[in-house]
């Protein structure tokens, strides 16, 4: 009896040191794959997204270009919010709601991606001025790349914490 006495003076802090690791996620060896993702995105946006090869990736969330549609501009905006903004901070803080965020914001930039690679295809007028740029397929891939990477380590953990307070538990 003289052990449990000892250690309910420290169960306080156990349980707070307990619920701060439970927020956290490891990354492993995805933590510098999608570092490297980050980085080809970055060179993504900063290749042309247009065929015609005047209009950069970041360029295109920024400003109104002629051959920059709607689903373009979208995607875009979601490759350098979710691709790079949060997934830099997931990876920097290793907290499992800015992983969640990233996962989520990377998988659905993938399928935006893929409508703003169709529309600057198929669009009336796209072809004439050169349909996509390798940017945009840079860009996407590496948003895909990204959703890939954050799956598993997301899944990877129970989303399941206990109350705060909760001290009747052994």
């Amino acid at each position: 009896m003289m052990v449990d006495s000892d250690l309910s003076e420290y169960r306080d802090d156990l349980v707070a040191i307990e619920s701060r690791v439970a927020r956290e996620v490891e990354t492993g060896w995805r933590g510098p794959a999608i570092a490297a993702a980050v980085t080809v995105l970055v060179v993504g946006l900063a290749l042309p997204h247009t065929g015609t090869g005047a209009v950069p990736g970041w360029s295109v969330a920024t400003t109104a270009h002629s051959g920059a549609g709607v689903p373009l501009r979208v995607f875009t905006g979601f490759a350098i919010v979710f691709g790079v903004v949060v997934s830099a901070v997931a990876v920097t803080t290793r907290r499992w709601v800015a992983a969640w965020i990233a996962m989520a914001g990377t998988g659905l930039g993938a399928l935006l991606g893929m409508f703003a690679y169709w529309s600057q295809q198929a669009m009336p007028g796209t072809a004439l001025r050169g349909g996509a740029g390798i940017g945009l397929m840079l860009t996407w891939a590496a948003m895909a790349a990204l959703a890939v990477l954050w799956i598993p380590i997301v899944t990877s953990r129970s989303n399941i914490l206990p109350p705060p307070g909760d001290t009747d538990r052994p």
